[in-house]
Order: C-alpha cells, then structure tokens, then sequence
C-alpha cells in the first residue's frame, strides 16, 4: 500500500464581507457579476468554466493564476491556512 500526501498550492484569496464588492471586483476581474437573484436582493456570481456560482457574505474568492473561482466559508476554513508575512 502507498501513502500519498495532498498537494500544497499557494493562492491569493479575498473574503467576501457583503460590503467590499469594489476591492472583490478589483481582484477579480471579468470574472465577478453582481445582478438580481430574486426580487428582494442582489447576489454575487463568479463566472467559472464551468458556468456560474452564487456567493454569500462570508464565502471567498480564490485566484491561482489565471482561475477565479468561489469557495464555501466553511470548506475554506477547513483546507486553507493563511501564509504568515504574506499579506500585499
């Protein structure tokens, strides 16, 4: 039997507070859509190839490399750890 270790990849990320949509538009590019949901509020879409995905407040953004793409709070928490003295 062989034991494997998951990769690591450094990525840049930026948390979606439900009131910084400039700063998540200025680090995501094309790639962020702001646009009704229903008719009581507006959500945030991350276009991805494989077609779009809804944020919520609290969710974040990740980029590696030329992909954006959206990722749970929860899921999040559970595999990234911030690098420390790697803040821009």
């Amino acid at each position: 039997v062989m034991k494997f270790i998951k990769k690591s990849t450094v990525v840049e990320a930026m948390q979606w507070t439900g009131d910084n949509l400039q700063k998540l538009r200025d680090f995501a590019g094309p790639h962020l859509e702001v646009r009704p949901i229903n008719e009581f509020a507006d959500g945030l879409y991350v276009i991805v190839p494989e077609g779009e995905m809804w944020e919520r407040p609290g969710d974040w953004v990740i980029k590696e490399g030329d992909m954006v793409y959206p990722v749970i709070k929860e899921v999040f928490d559970l595999y990234y750890v911030e690098l420390e003295n790697e803040k821009d």
